[in-house]
C-alpha cells in the first residue's frame, strides 16, 4: 500500500503558536447591561488558510470503516460503564460487530428498508447505524416521542424494522400491530445476533462499491413547529460533514459524548467525527453521571448545546458559593486575567480541578450561545467552539476555529460549503452537505431552495468570511411602524442576569398600542432569586429590565413582563417551541368573535 494510502486523519499544525484572542474588558453577568456585546468583536484575519490540520479524506462509509480499521485496528475506540462496570471497544472489535450486523441484515432479508432506531446513548447504537446504512436507511428516532408521534413516524415515514432496547420497550409495545413492522429488542437480541462472526475482508469487499449519493440516513426534524419532517442524506454528505470539524480544531483522546445519538449533533461530529480521527469516545450513559463522568474518564473536549454550557458553567459558580469560596475565585480569575496580559498563563493549576484537569475545548452548537460564556470558559483555560448547523446540512454549516475563535460568531464556513445572504437577511447554503431533499414531500422540499441553495429559516450576515447568526427568520417582532427585530436580541440580555433560567420575548396589542412583552421563568437554584420579584411584581427584577432597556432602541424595549412558574415546552434539541406561547393581540381576538357571530 502507499504511503498516501494509509494518511492517518491526525493533526499537524502549520505554525507552532494559536492565535491568541484580541484583550478584552473583564465582564461579570452583573455588569450585562452596561454595553453591547455584540459590538466587540475580535479583530479577523482575512485570508484564512481553508483549513489549519491536515485530516484524510473519505467519500463514503465504506472508506471511512476502512480506514479507520487498517490504521487504528488496536486503538480504543469506546468506552462506557454499565452497573459500575467499565467497558472498552477496540476499533478492531468495533468494526467486526459492523461486519457481523451487515450478514444479520443480509441473511434476514433486511434490505432496501427504513431501520429505526429507538434508543437511549449506548454502543449498540453506533454499530447497528454504521452496518444498516450500506444497503439500507437508517432512521434515528427521538426516544421523547410519545406513543402516537411513534406511530404516526413510523406509519409516515415507512420504518420496516425497529430497534428498541428495554427502556423503551413500553413505547415500542404500545404501538398498533403490525406485520409489516419488524421489532428487534438490543437487550434482548444483541448478543445473539452478533455471535455468528464473519471476516471484515469479505465485509469490505462487498461494500467497496458503495454510492457515496445513495440515500443512506433519514434525519429526522421539526424545529418549532411540531410537523416532522424527514432530511434524506447521502454517505457523502455525512462522511464530508464528519471530516469538517477536524480541519479546524486540534482535538485529542479522549472526548465525552453527552448529547442525544438520535440527534444529528449529537451522532456525527459529536461521536463520529472522533472516530474518523481514530480518537476516543467515552459515552454519557445517563445525564445524572455526567459529573462523576467528568472525573472518571477526564476528556480533552466534548460537545454541548448552549443551555449544557450555560448549565456547567453556573453550576461552577454554584458550588463555589456552598463552599464559601465564590469571592476567592472570582478573585483568582482576576489575578489571572492580569497576569495573561503579561502573557504568564497560570489558569490550568488554578482551575483545573473546577470540571476535571485535561479538559480543553468545547464545541457549542443547536442554539444562539451567548458570547458572555465563551469570556467565561477562556478564563478558566476551556476553549468554547461556536458553530453553526442544520439536520438538513448534515448538520455542520459553519465553526470557529481554535486558533481564530470570533466571539459572538458562528465562525468561518466549512469546506465544501457555500453560504451567500438573501435580500431579506436569510442565511442560504449550498454544498456536499446539503440534502437532496425531504422524504416524500415534495412541495415542502421545493420550497425549502432558491437556486439550489438550501434555505435555512435563519437570519444572519457574513462578514470577513465569519458567519453571525441573528435570529430566526419566522420570530422577527414586525411592529406596525415597520420596524422589526429578532426578539432573541433581547432574550440574551435577560439570560445574562444570573437568576433568569428561561424566557421568551414577544409582541403584543393593549389599548389599540403594541407593546413588547418578556415572559420569565426563575432560576430556582439561583441565590438572589427571591429578592428578583416580590408579591408587587417589583424587585430587583424590575430593575434589572429598565437597566436593559436603557442598552436597546425604543422600538425593542420590554414594556411588561410576566414570571412564569414553569419551563417552557422544547422540543427534543432543547429549542422552546414559541407557537404555543404566542399572545392572542386584540387583532386576533376580535378577528376570533367575528368569526363566532358568523
Amino acid at each position: 500500500m502507499p504511503p498516501e494510502a494509509c494518511l492517518r486523519a491526525t493533526y499537524n499544525f502549520r505554525s507552532e503558536h494559536r492565535a491568541k484572542p484580541a484583550n478584552e474588558e473583564n465582564r461579570r453577568f452583573s455588569e450585562c447591561c452596561t454595553a453591547d456585546m455584540e459590538k466587540q468583536k475580535m479583530k479577523k484575519e482575512k485570508h484564512m488558510p481553508p483549513s489549519d490540520y491536515d485530516v484524510v479524506k473519505y467519500e463514503n462509509f465504506h472508506e471511512l470503516l476502512k480506514g479507520i480499521y487498517d490504521n487504528y485496528s488496536e486503538r480504543t475506540a469506546i468506552r462506557f460503564r454499565k452497573n459500575g462496570k467499565e467497558t472498552s471497544i477496540s476499533y478492531d472489535a468495533l468494526i467486526r460487530q459492523i461486519s457481523d450486523l451487515y450478514y444479520f441484515y443480509k441473511k434476514n432479508d433486511i434490505q432496501n428498508s427504513n431501520i429505526g432506531i429507538l434508543s437511549e446513548n449506548r454502543y449498540e447504537y453506533i454499530t447497528i447505524y454504521l452496518a444498516g446504512v450500506f444497503e439500507n436507511v437508517i432512521a434515528p428516532i427521538d426516544r421523547e416521542l410519545t406513543v402516537d408521534g411513534l406511530a404516526s413516524l413510523i406509519e409516515k415515514f415507512d420504518i420496516k424494522v425497529l430497534f428498541y432496547t428495554d427502556k423503551t420497550k413500553e413505547k415500542a409495545d404500545a404501538l398498533p400491530q403490525k406485520d409489516t413492522l419488524r421489532r428487534i429488542n438490543i437487550d434482548a437480541a444483541y448478543q445473539t445476533i452478533t455471535q455468528e462472526h464473519y471476516d471484515p475482508d469479505a465485509f469490505f469487499k462487498d461494500t467497496e462499491h458503495t454510492d457515496s449519493h445513495k440515500f443512506s440516513v433519514l434525519a429526522f426534524t421539526s424545529g418549532t413547529t411540531g410537523i416532522v419532517k424527514g432530511a434524506m442524506l447521502s454517505q457523502h454528505n455525512i462522511v464530508s460533514n464528519l471530516r469538517a470539524p477536524l480541519l479546524y480544531m486540534h482535538l485529542e483522546s479522549p472526548m465525552l459524548q453527552l448529547l442525544p445519538m438520535s440527534h444529528m449533533y449529537g451522532f456525527h461530529p459529536d461521536l463520529l467525527s472522533p472516530l474518523y480521527n481514530g480518537d476516543t469516545v467515552c459515552i454519557n450513559m445517563a445525564l445524572k453521571d455526567i459529573a462523576k463522568d467528568f472525573k472518571y474518564y477526564n476528556p480533552y473536549y466534548i460537545g454541548v448545546v448552549p443551555v449544557m454550557l450555560e448549565g456547567i458553567y453556573k453550576n461552577i459558580i454554584r458550588e463555589a458559593r456552598r463552599q464559601k469560596k465564590e469571592k476567592l475565585l472570582y478573585g483568582l480569575i482576576k489575578l489571572s486575567n492580569g497576569l495573561r496580559k503579561c502573557h504568564i498563563d497560570i489558569r490550568r493549576p488554578l482551575f483545573q480541578n473546577l470540571i476535571n484537569k485535561r479538559l480543553r475545548i468545547i464545541v457549542c452548537g443547536g442554539a444562539f450561545l451567548d458570547p458572555v460564556y465563551v469570556d467565561r470558559f477562556e478564563e478558566i483555560g476551556i476553549t468554547v467552539l461556536n458553530g453553526y448547523g442544520m439536520t438538513e446540512c448534515a448538520p455542520l454549516i459553519s465553526v470557529n476555529r481554535d486558533r481564530n475563535n470570533i466571539r459572538g460568531s458562528a465562525g468561518a464556513v466549512i469546506e465544501g460549503t457555500k453560504v451567500k445572504i438573501a435580500d431579506d437577511g436569510e442565511i442560504l447554503v449550498k454544498g456536499w452537505n446539503v440534502m437532496s431533499g425531504y422524504y416524500n414531500d415534495k412541495e415542502e422540499t421545493e420550497l425549502s431552495f432558491v437556486d439550489g441553495y438550501y434555505k435555512t429559516g435563519d437570519i444572519g450576515y457574513l462578514e470577513d468570511g465569519i458567519l453571525y447568526v441573528t435570529g430566526r427568520k419566522k420570530n422577527l417582532i414586525i411592529l406596525k411602524n415597520g420596524k422589526n427585530f429578532s426578539p432573541e436580541a433581547v432574550e440574551k440580555k435577560l439570560l445574562r442576569l444570573p437568576y433568569v433560567k428561561e424566557c421568551l420575548v414577544m409582541a403584543d396589542v393593549r389599548n389599540s398600542t403594541e407593546i413588547i412583552i418578556a415572559k420569565i421563568l426563575l432560576d430556582g437554584n439561583a441565590d438572589n432569586q427571591d429578592k428578583a420579584c416580590n408579591d408587587s411584581g417589583a424587585g430587583q427584577l424590575k430593575k434589572d429590565i429598565e437597566a436593559i432597556n436603557r442598552t436597546l432602541p425604543s422600538y425593542m424595549r420590554i414594556d411588561d413582563f410576566e414570571i412564569v412558574s414553569e419551563e417552557f415546552e422544547k422540543t427534543s434539541s432543547q429549542k422552546i417551541i414559541r407557537s404555543r406561547y404566542t399572545l392572542p393581540t386584540e387583532n386576533t381576538i376580535q378577528k376570533d368573535e367575528k368569526q363566532k357571530e358568523l
